[in-house]
């Protein structure tokens, strides 16, 4: 077997991978869930808008940052509007394009959802992880994403509080 493809090295990374993610997305699916209502699909949602200019953007570039098909995307979408977290609109140049962006409630509550993703994953990763490895892991796995918005440096928070990550403000 030739050292640039082994085998046993991909088939252990690819299980170490999906442990750590296993792990990780059912102690936020349970903290999101518990402490704001939410699965997490719906805060990968709530943040993809959160981060996006203007706390918004069009369905389809909300897609890959929750990974569902076209139909569960669209039931996600109608139950987070349901909730007043998000308005729909439609683009004026584009009549098949629908535009998603946060309402005043929707910024307040993913603000908040924000801050328990943070202490799940402050408590499952940073606890084994230096910043300069958290740093190492975030550039390593953009490399795997190069359409992910994961690829820049992580941002600084904009309060005072440690460990709390840094929202768009409009």
């Amino acid at each position: 077997m030739s050292a640039e493809h082994d085998t046993n090295q991909c088939a252990i990374a690819w299980t170490v991978l999906r442990r750590a993610h296993a792990r990780i997305a059912a102690a936020l699916e349970a903290a999101l869930a518990s402490q704001c209502g939410l699965t997490l699909s719906e805060f990968d949602a709530l943040l993809a808008l959160s981060l996006s200019p203007d706390d918004g953007c069009t369905i389809s570039a909300l897609a890959p940052s929750v990974a569902l098909s076209q139909p569960a995307l669209s039931r996600l979408i109608n139950r987070l509007e349901n909730r007043g977290w998000i308005e729909r609109t439609r683009i004026a140049t584009d009549a098949r394009q629908v535009h998603v962006s946060l309402t005043s409630s929707g910024r307040d509550h993913a603000r908040s959802a924000i801050h328990v993703h943070a202490e799940v994953v402050h408590a499952n990763l940073a606890t084994y992880l230096s910043s300069d490895d958290q740093q190492s892991l975030v550039t390593i796995l953009a490399k795997l994403t190069p359409d992910s918005f994961a690829a820049p440096a992580i941002p600084a928070p904009t309060d005072q509080t440690p460990d709390r990550p840094r929202t768009h403000r409009s």
